[in-house]
């Protein structure tokens, strides 16, 4: 789905890259699928050479995940615009911001297949493909080693434990491990020069991006549980949704948790308030001062 030019001047940069991200999963989907017809190939040029019952098996198999994956693709698809809608909405203050995340929760619960299940289903299906493959099918790959070219970096920087909310510089500081760096740096190589430039552009952000609270709780609730805890989409989606709505949680918090026991061990805090007691990093707001 493309977004008109009206509907990005109405999100910021943090918003259209989740929405990116969003896109990245149904091409992701696409892609497996290809990687499925690609195997129905293979399997179809030894079916007369090859047991037919077993190799019908087999092509029955590669469908179910083809169906499994279509369906997943075509919800993910079908959600697409309503996601969209929703954030451009909380983004300027709908009055009927709850009736949107119940719409859209009921959509993700409606989803035709439980995504957990499907990927569990493929992989496991997978593994019966590709022993069959391997065994009756020998295709010719080089040989030559391949040479992984190293990105790592000899820069070190000093670590920051500490996430800044500042009114005053209106901007978010996060707080960062040389290794949360390098791991930057090592997945996207031609996106940085250094790992100082890393900081500057993933660990200093706007306080603008989290201006709009409910949205920038979903966006970031979604991220934690999808980029750095690996759950499923659909999971992700449900969390961020979750905390939409949980007015005394600024979302720049939920973006410098690295992972959901640091997360749900500040939440934990928050609900005793005894935030003080929290210990995975430093939270310090800075207050603009007042104009006299």
């Amino acid at each position: 789905m493309r977004l008109t030019n009206k509907s990005v001047d109405l999100l910021n940069k943090k918003d259209l890259e989740f929405l990116d991200s969003y896109e990245m999963e149904i091409k992701e989907l696409q892609n497996k699928l290809n990687l499925q017809k690609n195997k129905r190939e293979k399997v179809l040029t030894v079916i007369d050479k090859v047991d037919p019952t077993t190799t019908n098996e087999i092509l029955n198999t590669i469908q179910e995940n083809i169906k499994f994956l279509s369906l997943l693709k075509n919800d993910l698809q079908n959600l697409q615009p309503n996601i969209v809608d929703f954030m451009i909405k909380l983004n300027y203050g709908s009055d009927s911001k709850s009736e949107e995340a119940e719409s859209i929760q009921t959509i993700l619960d409606n989803i035709s297949e439980d995504y957990t299940s499907v990927e569990n289903k493929v992989s496991i299906n997978d593994t019966k493909i590709d022993a069959f493959i391997n065994s009756n099918i020998h295709t010719e790959e080089s040989s030559l080693p391949q040479t992984a070219q190293s990105t790592h970096s000899n820069e070190v920087i000093e670590e920051n434990n500490m996430l800044i909310i500042s009114e005053k510089d209106k901007t978010v500081f996060l707080p960062y491990t040389q290794n949360d760096l390098q791991k930057y740096f090592d997945k996207f190589p031609k996106s940085y020069k250094n790992l100082t430039d890393v900081i500057q552009k993933q660990f200093i952000l706007p306080l603008e991006y989290f201006k709009h609270y409910s949205v920038s709780r979903f966006r970031e609730g979604y991220s934690l549980m999808r980029n750095k805890e690996g759950k499923t989409i659909l999971d992700s989606l449900k969390f961020g949704i979750n905390l939409m709505f949980q007015t005394n949680l600024h979302p720049a918090i939920i973006t410098a948790c690295r992972t959901e026991d640091d997360f749900n061990e500040y939440l934990n805090c928050l609900e005793n308030d005894s935030t003080e007691d929290f210990n995975k990093f430093i939270i310090k707001f800075e207050i603009a001062p007042l104009k006299v």
